[in-house]
């Protein structure tokens, strides 16, 4: 997935988004990987120019973050999904993020695939998760299902809720790989020992959306993955703890020179 909060999204021109996305489809080449897309404009006609796009350049999917600026009328969100949803016919996720703004009830949101079925997930950055999860399912009866985000701090809780897979950043990935092998073999003892590992860092770095931007920059960069660690202003200071706690979770899953 890019264009994501942790892509630093909000801060992307648009010919940097266009590069991202046509350097992330060239590198997938013939690989069996799934592209996502996310679609975080104000704008509904630019929301919908831009879902065009992703899906011509290649994106299989498409992860909506509705348009929360200055808070609209929840008429005017729903429009503004209603018409991302009418312009592509590629899968749809739909984020729901409230520290992003205000939040409409998920049952409008879910009300959306009657006409839509390509809407397909939501994606839950909600804490605590698992309520919302459950709505999830609950309400669109298995037709719609979730995804947990915000660093999968609420991994194991949305997961018994009904939750079919997590969506953090990539700095780790290994980490979560080990935790989501366990889950497939129900193993929920060694979920909890795979996983224990970035408990205590998530639960600090996730004060705020710009540190875990910054941390996981710093992370790829320590591991040889990205050339810098620069992060687009206004961001967030990191504390000798974070740090600490970052190079414990380097130490774990190595580096590329290693």
């Amino acid at each position: 997935m890019v264009f994501g909060v942790a892509t630093e999204n909000a801060k992307l021109s648009d010919d940097e988004r266009t590069v991202m996305l046509q350097l992330l489809v060239e590198a997938r080449g013939t690989r069996d990987v799934f592209l996502v897309a996310t679609v975080a404009d104000h704008g509904t006609d630019l929301a919908v120019a831009s879902a065009r796009k992703w899906v011509d350049m290649g994106a299989d999917c498409i992860n909506i973050l509705p348009s929360y600026f200055l808070q609209p009328a929840p008429s005017e969100v729903i429009d503004h999904l209603s018409a991302l949803l009418e312009s592509v016919t590629v899968p749809v996720i739909i984020q729901s993020l409230p520290a992003g703004g205000h939040e409409i009830p998920i049952s409008d949101v879910l009300s959306l695939h009657h006409s839509y079925p390509h809407l397909q997930q939501v994606k839950v950055e909600n804490i605590p998760a698992s309520p919302l999860v459950a709505e999830v399912t609950g309400f669109s009866r298995g037709s719609v299902s979730a995804l947990v985000g915000w660093g999968g701090l609420e991994w194991k809780k949305a997961v018994a809720a009904g939750a079919v897979g997590v969506q953090p950043g990539c700095s780790l990935t290994e980490l979560y790989l080990k935790a989501q092998a366990c889950l497939d073999s129900q193993d929920m003892g060694g979920f909890d020992t795979a996983f224990a590992p970035l408990q205590r860092p998530l639960n600090t770095w996730m004060r705020h959306p710009e540190v875990l931007i910054a941390i996981e920059k710093y992370i790829l960069k320590r591991r040889g993955i990205i050339s810098s660690s620069r992060t687009r202003k206004p961001s967030a200071p990191l504390t000798n703890e974070d740090y600490e706690l970052a190079e414990v979770l380097i130490e774990l899953v190595g580096t590329d020179k290693e």
